[in-house]
């Protein structure tokens, strides 16, 4: 918790009180930066979609240049911009950034707000997860995916992708993650359909 650390003590004030006043500072801290993660994704799919940002771009030059720039590099065509994808065999469902022919080749693209370090951001495991779920939510064939990592104080964009048999790998993992869900929780939504 970075709060402990860098918030000021008030003299006099006894640990109890500091440990409080730094809680409340970190869930600020987190309140907003998850501001920031919504205002930028919002401004993503505004610019996917090809509207005008308006007053969404205060504050947020940086980033919108760099969207922008990159939506018109690289997506030819888009398939699905925010929208509710079902996998009816597995039994779940998700709300998809992007599904966009990138440089002519259809993939499912998802936007995540990462600080960056010494300019560059990192990719975690549940990344490629939710990204084969919602390939295969698309498409019994798969496909390629990519997240574009944006830092949400420079704007900054990175992109990590991966192939289709990364992908393929991954929903074997996540289907797995599904049984044992279904498992534990004693449910199968694919049950409730078929009633």
């Amino acid at each position: 918790m970075s709060s402990s650390l860098t918030l000021p003590h008030i003299e006099g004030e006894s640990l109890a009180d500091f440990a409080k006043r730094a809680v409340l500072d970190s869930r600020k801290e987190t309140e907003a930066a998850a501001a920031r993660g919504t205002h930028i994704h919002s401004l993503a799919e505004i610019i996917i979609n090809g509207e005008e940002p308006g007053e969404l771009v205060k504050g947020y030059e940086e980033h919108y240049a760099g969207l922008k720039e990159w939506r018109e590099c690289c997506v030819t065509k888009v398939h699905e911009s925010e929208s509710v994808l079902v996998n009816e065999a597995e039994g779940y469902a998700g709300r998809v950034d992007l599904i966009a022919d990138i440089h002519g080749v259809i993939e499912v693209v998802d936007f995540k707000t990462r600080k960056f370090k010494n300019g560059k951001a990192a990719g975690y495991e549940t990344d490629l997860l939710q990204l084969s779920a919602y390939a295969y939510a698309f498409t019994d064939d798969g496909m390629a995916c990519r997240n574009i990592l944006i830092d949400p104080v420079t704007g900054q964009l990175q992109e990590i992708r991966y192939t289709a048999e990364q992908v393929a790998q991954a929903f074997d993992a996540f289907t797995s993650i599904c049984k044992v869900w279904r498992w534990l929780k004693k449910y199968d939504p694919r049950e409730v359909q078929n009633d």
